[in-house]
């Protein structure tokens, strides 16, 4: 697969490979699409914490098929499943 970036996006694949952050380009956006991953998994827990504040809670028996599901729907939102 190829993508097209930006030259400022390029430049700072560059940088950060020759800084030695990252060994190649792939693994930059490796990590980018991790912490994008992280921080809506934490938005979603916020959501939910400011939820359980005002009462709005519900049960949740097997904890690990809740966590896949969101999983699951956040990799069909990237575009990684389907």
């Amino acid at each position: 697969m190829q993508i097209q970036v930006t030259e400022t996006l390029a430049r700072a694949i560059r940088a950060a490979i020759s800084m030695g952050e990252f060994n190649t380009p792939e693994e930059y956006l490796q990590e980018a699409v991790k912490s994008f991953r992280i921080q809506r998994l934490n938005s979603e827990l916020e959501k939910g914490y400011a939820e359980i504040e005002r009462g709005e809670i519900i049960q949740v028996k097997d904890v690990g098929s809740f966590f896949n599901k969101v999983n699951d729907e956040l990799d069909e939102e990237l575009g990684y499943k389907g």
